[in-house]
């Protein structure tokens, strides 16, 4: 196993069998690939068989399968890299507000049902109760209507045994006081 590693300003360039062409001191190269070290393994892994040592001249770059997209200057690229940002967070930021105004919706939604059903519920109590106390006080209305037909009876009972009782003691004859009696307790 061996590491090789070359230092700034030069680079490997690293092609595979039949990709470099040399036309006049130009390079030309679809898919060669760069590096500032090389292993045993890389070389293996990539099936590297040419490798050209190149060094950089001063203030140009020339590039060759960037991962990103290679732009003249710094600027435009931190203004792409911060709009791209932007976009992103704005429909984060959009997901957000969709997801929720459905929880909300949902959430009331699920309180308007419960509301109804205990509105329901509520009313149908109240008719119950309602009903209980018409009964109840029709109940009650029957029961002392009763009480005061029985008192006026009673009243009427005890006022025809006295006048009974005083009759019997001017009566010189029972068997008068008993007719009198059963006359008086038919009627």
């Amino acid at each position: 196993m061996f590491e090789i590693c070359v230092f700034n300003p030069y680079v490997f360039l690293a092609a595979k069998k039949d990709q470099l062409q040399v036309n006049d001191a130009q390079l030309a190269c679809d898919s060669c690939q760069l590096y500032n070290c090389l292993n045993h393994s890389t070389i293996q892994t990539h099936s590297i068989s040419t490798l050209i040592i190149l060094g950089r001249i001063p203030g140009l770059w020339i590039p060759v399968n960037l991962p990103e997209p290679w732009v003249a200057t710094s600027g435009f690229h931190c203004v792409n890299f911060f709009l791209s940002q932007l976009i992103r967070c704005a429909c984060r930021a959009l997901g957000m507000k969709i997801f929720l105004k459905v929880s909300l919706g949902t959430l009331i939604t699920s309180v308007v049902a419960s509301l109804v059903a205990m509105y329901s519920s509520i009313q149908i109590t109240a008719q119950y109760i309602e009903n209980w106390m018409c009964t109840a006080d029709q109940a009650w209305m029957l029961k002392n209507k009763l009480n005061t037909e029985i008192h006026t009876e009673a009243t009427m009972l005890k006022t025809t045994v006295l006048r009974i009782g005083k009759e019997e003691q001017t009566c010189s004859c029972s068997s008068n006081c008993i007719v009198i009696l059963s006359i008086l307790i038919f009627v």
